[in-house]
């Protein structure tokens, strides 16, 4: 429709498959179910070739969110194995926040939270 009036956030207004951390409550943790894993074609910089990621599907979610190697490593802590088939079906609990992506210390992102024996401020480990 031309001409409609406009309010939101603007990074909703555009066409993704993907989870963006403004898609997630900006106050509190989500948790969600891993329904399958994915490997799907992106492309970073809107010019370049396409770049393979990893994606998870959340039951009842329709977007999917894609998998860095920090977050990836959050999931395999929190479920107890790095196996992806081991992780179907399990909940995991992520929340948007910012982080040090692109020189910029306040890169909005989405990450998984560990449980508390795994929080580096949390003093324990495992």
């Amino acid at each position: 429709m031309s001409g409609e009036p406009l309010n939101g956030p603007v990074g909703r207004l555009f066409d993704t498959r993907f989870l963006s951390s403004i898609d997630l409550p900006q106050d509190k943790p989500v948790k969600v179910i891993i329904e399958s894993v994915t490997r799907e074609e992106v492309r970073s910089d809107g010019k370049g070739p396409n770049k393979p990621v990893i994606a998870l599907h959340f039951k009842g979610k329709s977007k999917m969110m894609v998998v860095n190697k920090t977050n990836a490593g959050l999931i395999r802590k929190a479920l107890g194995s790095p196996d992806i088939a081991d992780w179907i079906g399990k909940e995991i609990t992520i929340h948007a926040t910012t982080c040090n992506a692109f020189g910029d210390p306040n890169t909005p992102c989405i990450r998984v939270i560990a449980p508390k024996r795994y929080r580096v401020g949390g003093n324990q480990h495992g």
